[in-house]
């Protein structure tokens, strides 16, 4: 079991599987180095933009994803709010989506 860092919630590796894992955030980071971004922000900004996530309105709470996830507010979006899933819940075609979209976002080749 993975444990999420933000929630406590914990997934089995099936879901979050650490090779996966580990490959999104070794591009997170080249996109953070080549943008000038900190880790959080540049994970924050890839998630918005190729991952999971829903943005904060009026209405947000009453709707609340059952997913888990955190509130970013990624400087790429001038202060819009969002609620992105976090990467240890996320399906293995989310997380292949996301390493792929991210990878070609950062210049990455795989």
């Amino acid at each position: 079991m993975i444990e999420c860092p933000f929630c406590h919630s914990k997934f089995p590796e099936a879901i979050a599987a650490r090779e996966a894992f580990e490959a999104f955030h070794a591009i997170r980071d080249e996109y953070a180095v080549a943008q000038g971004l900190t880790k959080v922000d540049a994970k924050d900004t890839l998630c918005v933009m190729y991952g999971v996530s829903e943005e904060v309105g009026d209405d947000f709470l009453s709707k609340l994803p059952k997913w888990p996830g955190v509130f970013c507010r990624p400087l790429a979006f001038r202060g819009r709010i969002f609620y992105r899933k976090s990467t240890l819940a996320y399906s293995p075609a989310e997380m292949h989506q996301l390493i792929e979209a991210s990878a070609e976002a950062a210049g990455v080749k795989r």
